[in-house]
């Protein structure tokens, strides 16, 4: 008998990940790629760094006006 109490760890977001390549290009089933995740919940940037902004934060490749964060990790 389990009578721990459950605790929410938040909600979820509306996020989109994705694995590219270096031309912005899904990689395909089984490749290696950067994980880059974008969404309506992305922030804008980092706070009063404008340049690690521009590096991380690009224009969406297929979603006109819309970014994704660059993570720099890779899957």
């Amino acid at each position: 008998d389990d009578n721990r109490p459950v605790v929410p760890i938040g909600k979820p977001v509306d996020a989109e990940v994705y694995l590219l390549n270096p031309d912005l290009q899904p990689v395909a089933p089984g490749e290696v790629g950067e994980i880059y995740i974008g969404g309506p919940g992305l922030a804008r940037g980092y706070f009063h760094r404008p340049e690690a902004t521009a590096e991380r934060f690009i224009s969406h490749p297929w979603s006109k006006g819309a970014r994704l964060y660059k993570t720099g990790d890779r899957a």
